[in-house]
């Protein structure tokens, strides 16, 4: 299903192509090359749609702020390194050029690429990486560099190291997310209250000019990586259903917005110069609240599951995009060595009422007795049409779905709290393993945060979970990740539906070299990253026009 993420932690999703480096043993990173350089020449500033909520847009760029606007992160503050999971966690660096850590992974020494610069034209050194995660822990903000370290160092201008009071290997992923930022800036500042109305990054943009509807961006010329191609950028308020006329027109030429049809009420239009892609950075589930009864009872778990028609559920919206998921949870697709073999064909495409039905009476249950609420966010008209096929779907079981529409808000905290007996989502894969993925849905440790909204909560995985986290050994940890494939499929405490994209509209007609399905160098979306979109501007390359 298409989704468009905000730029936050869980969005560091990852890239690799010509700046693709690779790791060793999943202990090491180590650069391997680069985006050369690319001239665009005299242009016209190029339209992105990068998501703004809202009718306006504030004037926030303060990387420690969850309120921060998304025209901020890539764009003007760049991570340390990531992890292309279109591409099996292959390591990405950027501020950074490569990592190790200790054999009880207990510490973490990061070196910093010598060019990187700021803005305002000095040297970015470690003391700034040192600055920004002793920052976040004093005010305790968890929206940048927001984990647990015991000590933090700088050897020299270009060495960090970070000790941990236990093994912390799953950490990686939080690491390579740092956003630095410059002491002289955010010494004394409240990050709730900072809105940094100037920021000064290390990013290939500078804040051009501001306004609550476009925010414009001029490339530095002194952009330590590479010549900038695209000089600027302009980013207004698009609503969703303004997008499509938008992009038809060629006033923008790159979106991450949700475009029902794409194929063909985009890409159809001009299939030369129009394009659409969605890579899969996560699964979208059905959550059954365990604690609810009959939820807690592993039969109609699996009855529910059995109903589904998910290639239906799939195509909802944008036929062709989407694909039913692996019932471990992992996209067959994109995280195939991941999943372990018995595993490999655990997909169910269409609907099996009778297995369902004999599943019920497993569970002594009778269909008509079971009825539910399936909550929604009444904004999101997709989730609202998908969400009223499942009820559709299960209603042909018997059951009695009703699919509760309310503000976004009210459905967050109903989730939080586990007032609520189904709801549907996607969750994201992040770094070299499933490690974060499996982490967040099956924890105890999870339960009413993202993504255990499920509120599951078993001894045995969590155990699972705390051994992956304390081992850099891969083959280890596929073992482990084995093992909680067999809870999902045979326990079924959640319900793997499809696979989420990233939804991506771009044109040709003035700029080649866009990552797709035959390059998967990065996330292709405006709104993901860092440093996935600015990966992608570094890499076009003008049309021959």
């Amino acid at each position: 299903m298409h989704h468009r993420r905000a730029l936050t932690a869980l969005l560091a999703l990852s890239l690799a192509g010509s700046l693709a480096a690779c790791s060793s043993g999943g202990k090491t990173g180590a650069t391997e090359s680069r985006p050369g350089a690319t001239s665009a020449g005299a242009q016209k500033p190029m339209v992105i749609d990068v998501g703004f909520s809202g009718t306006t847009i504030t004037r926030n760029f303060n990387p420690f702020n969850i309120q921060a606007t998304q025209g901020m992160n890539g764009y003007i503050y760049e991570n340390l390194f990531t992890f292309n999971i279109l591409k099996g966690g292959a390591f990405v660096p950027w501020l950074a050029t490569k990592y190790e850590w200790s054999d009880d992974g207990k510490k973490i020494t990061i070196h910093l690429d010598p060019r990187a610069t700021w803005s305002d034209g000095s040297k970015l050194t470690s003391k700034d990486v040192v600055f920004t995660m002793t920052y976040a822990k004093e005010h305790k903000n968890t929206t940048n560099a927001g984990f647990q370290w015991e000590s933090v160092d700088a050897p020299d201008d270009k060495t960090v190291e970070i000790t941990f009071a236990q093994p912390s290997f799953t950490l990686v992923d939080q690491i390579g997310r740092i956003r630095p930022v410059q002491e002289k800036t955010f010494q004394g500042k409240d990050p709730n209250e900072f809105t940094n109305p100037d920021p000064v990054g290390t990013g290939p943009y500078k804040l051009a000019q501001f306004s609550p509807q476009q925010l414009t961006f001029e490339a530095r010329e002194d952009y330590w990586k590479q010549e900038v191609p695209v000089k600027t950028l302009k980013m207004p308020i698009i609503g969703g259903t303004g997008v499509l006329s938008r992009l038809l027109s060629g006033e923008v030429a790159w979106s991450g917005g949700s475009v029902p049809n794409v194929m063909k009420s985009y890409v159809g239009k001009d299939p030369e110069h129009n394009h659409a892609w969605y890579p899969t950075y996560g699964s979208l589930f059905l959550w059954l609240n365990t604690e609810k009864k009959p939820f807690d009872n592993v039969h109609v778990r699996k009855a529910i599951s059995l109903a589904l028609d998910r290639q239906q559920i799939a195509d909802a919206g944008n036929p062709g995009l989407f694909h039913p998921i692996n019932l471990t949870g992992l996209d067959q697709e994109t995280m195939a060595d991941w999943i372990a073999p018995q595993y490999a064909n655990a997909v169910h495409k269409g609907a099996d009422l009778e297995a369902a039905k004999a599943e019920l009476a497993k569970a002594g249950v009778k269909p008509e007795d079971i009825s539910f609420d399936l909550i929604e966010n009444a904004e999101w008209t997709d989730a609202v049409q998908r969400d009223k096929i499942i009820a559709q779907q299960l209603g042909k079981l018997g059951i009695k779905v009703n699919v509760r529409l309310l503000p976004g808000a009210q459905t967050t905290t109903m989730r939080q709290q586990g007032d609520f007996e189904a709801a549907t989502g996607g969750a994201v894969y992040n770094g070299q393993t499933p490690y974060s993925f499996y982490n967040s849905i099956l924890s105890s440790k999870k339960i009413g945060t993202e993504y255990n909204w499920g509120r599951i909560s078993d001894k045995n995985v969590d155990g699972l979970l705390e051994k992956m986290a304390s081992t850099g050994d891969t083959e280890e940890i596929k073992g482990y990740v084995h093992e909680l494939e067999k809870f999902m499929v045979e326990q079924s405490p959640l319900i793997p539906l499809a696979n989420i994209g990233a939804s991506t509209e771009y044109s040709t007609k003035d700029w080649t070299g866009w990552p797709d399905a035959s390059n998967p160098y990065t996330i292709s979306a405006p709104w993901s990253g860092p440093p996935d979109n600015i990966y992608t501007l570094l890499s076009l390359k003008p049309a021959a026009n």
